[in-house]
This record gives structure tokens, C-alpha cells and sequence, in this order.
């Protein structure tokens, strides 16, 4: 099975990083969840916590695995692309040098759950097979 996981060169995601500006702080920077805006609403519906509507991944982390060793991602590009939607979102990956690992999971029992929105991933499970620019995926970045 394939795992599609947006991180920077140093494998970390786009939430927990060394980036010098995390990214809600960007998307607050430019005003992207304003007063009369009504792209939070989607925003939060495309991003639920894994302690809430991803009850399933929820469920993995806390009671069946050690969640440490795990990893969030997706199982295909057209989630990652659903779950990355704002022009802004991508801006701020493409500036931070975000790309696209996609990584090959090892069959194994509790190596990996899928659910409605995302896919979490055994770290010690996976393999590195390719890396695509985040303009293979979602065409040229302003």
C-alpha cells in the first residue's frame, strides 16, 4: 500500500516543524479566516483533529498503538489535495520547501489505519520510494 505525506526535507509535517512561522500562524498572517469569511467552516470540516470527527484514528492512537511511532498522511493524492485546499496552504509549503514522500507500507498487522479524511502510518513500517514537488501535484504556485 502507498502513503502520501506532505514534509520537508528533514521528514517533518507541515504542523510539527522547525519552520521559523508554523502554519496557522501564516494563514493568520494573511487574513485568511477574516470576519465574513466563510472558508473556516470548510477549512475545519476538510481538517478534523484526530481527537474528532477521525474518531477511527483517534481510536488507534490512544488505545491499540503506541502513538508515537506513527505518522499522519494520506492514501491517495486526491485526499492530500482535498485535505490541502487553500491557495494559501500551498503557498506557505511551497515557500517552506514542502514536498510530496510518497512511501510503500510494509503489510503488517497495526502498520497502518485509513480513515475518511487521513491515513496514519507505522514510522518503522515505511519506505521511501518517490518524492514529487508539490507542483507535480497541485500545478504552478503563485
Amino acid at each position: 500500500m502507498l502513503f502520501y505525506r506532505i514534509e520537508n526535507l528533514k521528514g517533518e509535517g507541515p504542523y510539527i516543524n522547525c519552520c521559523e512561522m508554523s502554519l496557522m500562524k501564516w494563514l493568520e498572517l494573511y487574513d485568511v479566516f477574516s470576519v465574513g469569511d466563510n472558508r473556516w467552516e470548510e477549512y475545519m470540516d476538510r481538517h478534523p483533529s484526530p481527537g474528532g470527527k477521525d474518531s477511527r484514528i483517534k481510536d488507534c492512537l490512544s488505545y491499540r498503538t503506541n502513538g508515537e511511532d506513527f505518522i499522519f498522511g494520506f492514501n491517495n493524492l486526491n485526499k492530500l489535495k482535498q485535505y490541502f485546499f487553500l491557495k494559501e496552504e500551498i503557498e506557505y509549503l511551497s515557500y517552506f520547501n514542502f514536498g510530496i514522500r510518497v512511501y510503500d507500507i510494509q503489510e503488517k498487522k497495526d502498520s497502518y489505519f485509513v480513515s475518511k479524511y487521513q491515513m496514519i502510518a507505522n514510522k518503522k513500517l515505511i519506505s521511501p520510494i518517490e518524492y514529487m514537488s508539490l507542483t507535480e501535484v497541485f500545478g504552478e504556485i503563485a
